[in-house]
């Protein structure tokens, strides 16, 4: 919420927060209607139209440099879709798909003791020097 809301005083953040509460707020209960109806997806990117919108083309600009093109940002957000609906395809539960969509060409980064037992494919090691580690 902080990226998000504007530089403004604190009731105008207020507002900006509530408005921001109500609309996820309408947007689960619409969810939970349309999974109650046996159509979980068909809101989706409604869904993500209307934040997209809420958030306002100025805001998204400043979260990145790479979205500052409108085409840019376009075609991220088309690619977004595009690689959640495939994900969709492999695991009709979207909570699943979307952490699959989240794991997707990820890195870690672990300490030693965090990575106890886990296996990777690659594993880059900073810093080690004698005496060091």
């Amino acid at each position: 919420m902080a990226r998000i809301t504007p530089f403004a005083d604190e009731d105008i953040q207020s507002g900006i927060r509530q408005d921001f509460h109500r609309l996820i707020a309408d947007q689960r209960r619409n969810a939970a209607l349309a999974t109650a109806l046996g159509d979980s997806f068909t809101g989706l990117w409604d869904f993500v139209r209307s934040f997209l919108n809420k958030v306002e083309i100025e805001t998204l600009s400043a979260l990145s440099p790479d979205y500052e093109s409108r085409a840019r940002l376009k075609e991220i957000v088309n690619d977004t879709k595009s690689h959640n609906d495939e994900l969709l395809k492999l695991e009709p539960d979207l909570l699943k798909a979307l952490a699959h969509f989240s794991n997707d060409q990820a890195g870690r980064l672990l300490t030693i003791h965090k990575s106890k037992g886990l296996e990777f494919d690659s594993v880059i090691v900073l810093g080690v020097e004698n005496q060091t580690f």
